[in-house]
């Protein structure tokens, strides 16, 4: 009986429906938290909270958005965004003179606490990529407990243009 007992409850905490949340330090220099529930406190002081089963979907975002800025280019779209579960990449392209600045803004939320994360910071593209990619690379590094990401691909499926 007492053997059930154990059993039982082993089962129980296993089977919990804890939600793994990664909270990603805003300047990449503290190591990732790993935690079931985010608050502002946590936000306030300067953590990014992303969902763990999210992270294939964002570095192949991140990873799309880090290629589109390396060359000059015009984009066709104004603004879009890429989801990933409860994160979403809002990106709006501002015009120069030799190709399109982009501004990328993460927004994540979980139970009634949102978090922004403004990724593109610098003036200029490339230098955009590159925090880009070290954000990735800060990722890669500090997932260590959980299994290497499966990259996605972004796709545009449906696209509303409105003419000015």
């Amino acid at each position: 009986m007492k053997n059930n007992l154990i059993f039982i409850m082993l089962l129980l905490t296993f089977s919990s429906f804890g939600q793994k949340i990664a909270l990603l330090s805003e300047n990449f220099k503290r190591p990732i938290l790993y935690t079931d529930s985010v608050s502002v406190e946590q936000v306030s002081n300067g953590y990014f909270a992303v969902n763990v089963k999210d992270f294939d979907t964002l570095i192949g975002s991140l990873n799309y958005l880090k290629n589109a800025l390396i060359g000059l280019s015009r984009s066709k779209m104004k603004s879009w965004e890429f989801r990933a579960g409860n994160t979403t990449l809002e990106i709006t392209s501002e015009p120069f003179a030799y190709g399109d600045k982009y501004n990328v803004v993460a927004i994540s939320s979980f139970n009634d606490v949102k978090t922004f994360f403004t990724i593109t910071t610098e003036k200029n593209n490339k230098r955009n990529s590159g925090r880009i990619e070290e954000m990735i690379n800060y990722i890669a590094k500090n997932r260590t407990f959980f299994k290497s990401a499966y990259e996605i691909t972004p796709k545009f499926y449906e696209v509303i243009i409105i003419k000015e």
